[in-house]
């Protein structure tokens, strides 16, 4: 039996809806430095209020429909071989991986009780897939000042 395609991400997406597989069912070439703020703002901005800074160069931008049939779209550095790896896939459906690449929030803070979400030794982040990656020791959005305001 054939392994699904992934599509990784390198930090947690609000975007992303908490899904963990999602079709690909739509697939453009966009050029880098024209794309709308609003277009950055919703494919860059992390959970924990920082943004992933996209190249200025060709971008192949994806187009998802999620297993809570929640679509969303995430913006790629271009390649000709990518290109055709997506197209070629169009309408199959991907597992969504999350490699955290870097500490997400300073877990030191959560572990010292100065987390905004800490309560009790737990934490109680409103979106329960944090809470449990926070609750394992991998991810806490910490710091308050981050409510008000990095990323793939």
């Amino acid at each position: 039996m054939n392994r699904p395609p992934k599509i990784k991400f390198s930090s947690i997406y609000p975007k992303l809806w908490g899904q963990k597989k999602a079709r690909l069912v739509y697939v453009q070439v966009l050029d880098g430095k024209k794309l709308s703020r609003d277009l950055i703002e919703y494919d860059t901005k992390k959970y924990d209020g920082t943004y992933y800074e996209l190249p200025k160069t060709r971008l192949i931008q994806l187009v998802f429909i999620g297993d809570k049939n929640i679509p969303f779209c995430t913006l790629r550095k271009y390649s000709k071989w990518k290109e055709e790896y997506y197209r070629n896939n169009i309408n199959k459906v991907f597992d969504i991986v999350i490699e955290l690449k870097e500490r997400v929030c300073n877990v030191e803070n959560y572990f010292r009780r100065e987390c905004v979400y800490y309560d009790n030794g737990r934490c109680n982040h409103p979106n329960p897939e944090l809470e449990k990656l926070a609750n394992n020791k991998l991810w806490c959005e910490s710091f308050e000042q981050r409510e008000g305001g990095d990323e793939d």
